[in-house]
């Protein structure tokens, strides 16, 4: 296994927001697993997953968090 192998696809920050539904069609049909987090229209929590076990869970989330921590700030 190559360091290519081990590369995760993420997208930089944007300094304007996206919309949302722009977000889930790009990962249509590309992704395996999925966790959907969000604010819904009456800023309660959204949450929404197709994994069934919760340490797989905890580690997609600890790996994406890790991901935007390291992410250098457009100037």
């Amino acid at each position: 296994m190559s360091d290519d192998d081990n590369i995760i696809p993420f997208a930089p920050p944007s300094h304007f927001p996206i919309p949302p539904n722009d977000v889930l069609n790009g990962a249509l049909d590309r992704i395996e697993d999925a966790i959907v987090v969000g604010w819904d229209a009456e800023g309660t929590l959204y949450f929404a997953t197709s994994m069934a076990y919760k340490p797989d869970m905890l580690w997609m989330l600890e790996l994406a968090k890790m991901h935007v921590i390291t992410l250098e700030e457009e100037a």
